[in-house]
């Protein structure tokens, strides 16, 4: 599949509201590369813009419009399969009552292990 493929399979994901993808959605996406060709699509889709790499195995469209709660978006991607939900002072921050001066970080509660995620 040529990077202008991936792109389009990207804008349709982008229509539904998707913009976060694990590395097994990616491989949907690309399902005729093996393993090592694989990763090096991925890497080439990075150094070209195309994709942003955010947490390990979590990749972010950067050109999509879905792009609101992308944090979130990617703590849920994280933890598949478990309970999440934004953190009472997230939240409340989010919606303007209480003010925060900058957002360092966003706590997601989770069914799932713990754990701490840097992200650009």
């Amino acid at each position: 599949m040529k990077t202008v493929d991936v792109m389009k399979a990207l804008l349709e994901r982008d229509t539904l509201g998707r913009a976060v993808f694990s590395v097994e959605d990616l491989r949907a996406i690309m399902p005729e590369r093996s393993g090592k060709t694989f990763s090096e699509g991925l890497r080439h889709l990075v150094r070209q813009g195309v994709l942003e790499r955010d947490a390990r195995g979590v990749s972010v469209n950067p050109l999509a419009r879905s792009r609101t709660h992308v944090l979130e978006a990617i703590a849920v991607t994280l933890r598949r399969g478990a309970w999440d939900y934004a953190s009472l002072e997230t939240a409340l921050s989010e919606y303007g009552i209480i003010s925060l001066q900058t957002i360092t970080c966003v706590t997601v509660m989770t069914t799932g292990r713990k754990g701490r995620f840097d992200t650009p």
